[in-house]
């Protein structure tokens, strides 16, 4: 009993001769110590391993309240393929590549896939609309961009296809980059923009261009597979000198709403906030849908095409400049955490938050009329 006793006694004035109060709990200590400076990954360059536990600790930044830029953004280019479209894709490019770098949030990731839909889009063997013209080459089956995003993969899928044209083949000079999503100013081991190989494309006379419906189609075909990135804002850019819609009637009104569309995209990604966008034509004829109605639904940026443009770099800063409005106090770590060493609400820490003991992370009393960034550190 008396070892005992002068062993905590020991214990007790080894912790304040260190300067350390003996009430101090685990969460505060952890709470000091992460108060230092630290990266996005700790333990190495730019970060720390502030709670001694050998392994680094990782931050997560989100952007809460009203009318805020984006932290992280995620931009899906879905463009038109038709023939007509040769002189507008570039001019996206071109009007991409005049954006300064910093001009996008800090984390960005851009992708394309294609305005072409599918007969069925849970078919293994995926073929094309009935309504898309096949008379010009065999091989529109195995396109890029076809109910998929464009990468070096794609491309290597469609060359390999038996009796496609070499001419088509000349079409694609750059050759994509490896992953399908892929930064801003990124480019391939040539010293190429992953983005201006992405938007490469035969652009034939397709005769059926159905960007809402592709959209919808790729949403279900990757099921439970994420197409974004969790919590951040996506957008989705329309780019096509025709509205929704091919051929026949019965095409027209395949696909859902902008609020189910939003709503899909949220299930699949737990996405902070989805946005469409486009560069797209105001007018269409009777009955058929329009982009500009369903960009309008979500609050997106929508531009006219315009065949006299020099370049669209207006439209897409404005894009990219376009705020979110994220109000759920309750934020997805993108993982499973071991614990919540601190949160901070615009340069503040908190102790007001709750840790489920997996990945969300619920900060209590924000106010969405007050725009901030939440910024969580954990491991």
């Amino acid at each position: 009993m008396n070892r005992a006793f002068w062993a905590l006694v020991t214990v007790l004035t080894s912790m304040s001769a260190c300067g350390q109060d003996p009430a101090f709990t685990e969460r505060a200590w952890q709470d000091q110590v992460s108060s230092g400076s630290g990266g996005e990954r700790g333990g190495g360059p730019g970060g720390d391993d502030t709670d001694g536990d050998g392994m680094p600790d990782k931050v997560k930044k989100f952007a809460f309240g009203r009318s805020v830029k984006p932290v992280d953004a995620d931009y899906l280019f879905v463009l038109d393929n038709s023939v007509s479209m040769v002189k507008y894709s570039q001019r996206v490019a071109n009007g991409l590549a005049a954006i300064p770098k910093d001009a996008f949030p800090e984390s960005s990731k851009l992708a394309v896939m294609t305005t072409m839909a599918a007969a069925d889009p849970m078919a293994s063997n995926l073929l094309a609309h009935p309504d898309i013209n096949r008379t010009d080459y065999a091989c529109i089956d195995k396109e890029p961009g076809f109910l998929d995003l464009v990468n070096s993969e794609s491309l290597s899928r469609f060359r390999s296809c038996s009796g496609v044209r070499g001419d088509h083949l000349t079409k694609y000079a750059i050759e994509p980059c490896k992953d399908q999503w892929f930064t801003p100013f990124e480019q391939n081991a040539n010293g190429q923009r992953c983005f201006s190989a992405a938007i490469q494309n035969p652009f034939s006379p397709v005769g059926c261009e159905a960007g809402l419906l592709a959209l919808e189609q790729i949403l279900k075909r990757k099921g439970q597979s994420p197409l974004f990135r969790s919590n951040v804002a996506v957008n989705i850019i329309f780019v096509s000198d025709e509205q929704e819609g091919c051929k026949v009637a019965e095409t027209r009104g395949e696909f859902s709403s902008a609020s189910k569309l939003v709503q899909m995209i949220k299930t699949n990604s737990r996405s902070a906030s989805v946005k469409l966008h486009g560069i797209v034509p105001m007018s269409a004829p009777q009955g058929v849908r329009r982009y500009t109605d369903e960009i309008t639904a979500t609050g997106g940026v929508v531009i006219p095409m315009d065949q006299d443009r020099a370049d669209y770099r207006d439209v897409i800063q404005k894009i990219i400049e376009s705020k979110v409005e994220q109000i759920s106090s309750e934020f997805d770590l993108g993982e499973v955490a071991t614990d919540v060493l601190s949160v901070e609400v615009g340069g503040q820490k908190t102790t007001d938050f709750e840790f489920d003991g997996k990945r969300m992370v619920k900060v209590r009393s924000l106010d969405p009329a007050k725009p901030t960034q939440i910024v969580i550190r954990y491991n």
